[in-house]
């Protein structure tokens, strides 16, 4: 009975006007009627009506009344777009992007978007500035793909404005300007859209483009965990568990970073598994570590390789696998983790479970270093000190000591103290020598304790005051 009235209405259809036709398909479409709607904008798109093309590309993208079918629906898209309907031609473009029923072919998808774009297509101004940001498809162009997004941003496009966003907080193609993107980023979170909730939460926790404000932090970031963004989730995770600017509440850590986790974020399932590892706020469960290790491990994430290999290496949780260990901390380290990196190079320096090989050690120790990682900073220095798997270089050791030491690393602090009151490398002193020494000190450094009481019987009592008076002005230096 359905099939004879749809026909009956079509064959109705067919004598109204192409306008009248196309409005009773819509009628039809809109009611859940797909049928109805395909049987009436056939007629009027295989006569060139753009309209229906579009729309019966969308049906048989979507599987509306028709089994889903890309290709036919490239084809409608494609009869619409060549007669220049702006809809069709981003959809089209998107779908030569995405191999989606046709061939993927980048170019053609920008080609596509560019056409559209001509006609002020909001979405495909975007589209076609990612492509061009990224160099897919098209030469890489940062600025035209600026100018690209800033069109569609200024249309209130919050996608748009997001990425703009962070072309200014990171200077991609632009000059950076933090008060920029601050700009953007809340353009497009008063329309809820939660990444950019999530960057300007960034923002005003940093106070980069804006007054540092831990409170407006705490909204931003809440409002993005609200929507289901899960950087927001973990953060908010981590917000609560280390009490960042908010009174630690270890029930609302371990419910945040469960969220994050439950989806598969994989920091969240790190965070997660060292509050079980560890039993912070809640019994050792190294079952659940493992667990949530796993999950981020299959991910590639860097720290939860790492932090499962540990497990395996030392058996805890698991059976103790020294080469499922190595291939976990390996695999970390490829993906550039820096404590991975470390952790390697003292197996190799030491020959612990591998081969010991120094030269080794000192690569890895390097490329640690070279991510700001403290320890591995004093572990290369030693080895320039040392000569041990590289030339000695003492030169390089103080360059090495002296950079963790300013940041605040005890053991480097005490290395370059060591340095400065023997002179190696630089004129003997010993009030700096002293300085650093009694910074170390502050951090229980025994042996800074120790070499602190020689070197201070070798001083008079101004010289020692002028050291510790060094020592309460010190600041650490920012990563």
């Amino acid at each position: 009975r359905h099939t004879s009235a749809c026909m009956q209405v079509a064959s109705a259809n067919r004598d109204a006007s192409p306008k009248e036709a196309f409005k009773a398909g819509f009628r039809a479409y809109s009611s859940g009627d797909y049928d109805l709607a395909l049987q009436t904008w056939t007629p009027l798109a295989e006569h060139g009506a753009t309209e229906a093309q579009v729309n019966l590309g969308i049906m048989y993208a979507r599987g509306q009344g028709v089994e889903a079918d890309g290709a036919a629906a490239a084809g409608w898209y494609l009869r619409a777009a060549e007669q220049g309907h702006a809809k069709a031609q981003f959809n089209l473009g998107v779908m030569y992007e995405n191999g989606n029923g046709v061939e993927e072919d980048l170019a053609a998808a920008a080609r596509w978007y560019r056409a559209a774009a001509a006609q002020k297509h909001v979405p495909a101004l975007y589209a076609l500035g990612l492509l061009l940001q990224e160099g897919r498809g098209v030469a890489r162009d940062c600025e035209e793909a600026a100018n690209v997004l800033q069109r569609a941003a200024d249309k209130g496009y919050a996608k748009a404005q997001c990425t703009l966003g962070a072309l200014f907080e990171e200077g991609d193609g632009v000059e950076r300007d933090p008060a920029r993107a601050s700009h953007w980023y809340t353009e497009a979170a008063e329309q809820n859209h939660p990444p950019a909730c999530y960057r300007l939460g960034l923002l005003y926790q940093a106070g980069a483009g804006v007054a540092r404000d831990e409170g407006k932090a705490l909204i931003w970031f809440r409002k993005a965990a609200d929507n289901e963004d899960l950087d927001a989730q973990c953060m908010l995770g981590a917000i609560y568990e280390h009490g960042r600017g908010k009174k630690k509440n270890p029930e609302k850590a371990l419910r945040w970073y469960g969220r994050a986790a439950g989806k598969g974020h994989p920091g969240a399932c790190h965070a997660l598994g060292e509050i079980h590892e560890h039993g912070r706020g809640v019994s050792v469960d190294l079952a659940q570590a493992v667990s949530l290790y796993k999950r981020g491990a299959r991910d590639g994430h860097g720290p939860c390789s790492f932090s499962l290999g540990l497990l395996h290496q030392n058996g805890r949780g698991v059976a103790r696998d020294i080469d499922r260990a190595l291939a976990l901390v390996g695999a970390a380290a490829e993906a550039g983790h820096a404590p991975a990196l470390y952790h390697l190079g003292t197996l190799y320096a030491n020959g612990e479970d591998v081969p010991g090989d120094n030269v080794k050690a000192v690569v890895l120790y390097r490329e640690a270093a070279k991510r700001d990682h403290l320890p591995a900073c004093v572990a290369i220095g030693r080895a320039c000190l040392e000569g041990q798997g590289i030339r000695r270089d003492a030169d390089a050791a103080l360059h090495w000591f002296r950079h963790a030491a300013d940041r605040g690393n005890a053991d480097a602090q005490f290395s370059l103290g060591l340095m400065i009151a023997q002179g190696e490398a630089v004129e003997s002193n010993l009030v700096e020598a002293y300085v650093w020494f009694d910074l170390a000190v502050k951090q229980d450094h025994a042996e800074a304790l120790k070499t602190r009481s020689v070197i201070g019987k070798r001083m008079t009592p101004a010289e020692i005051n002028d050291a510790e008076e060094g020592s309460r002005a010190w600041k650490p230096t920012a990563p």
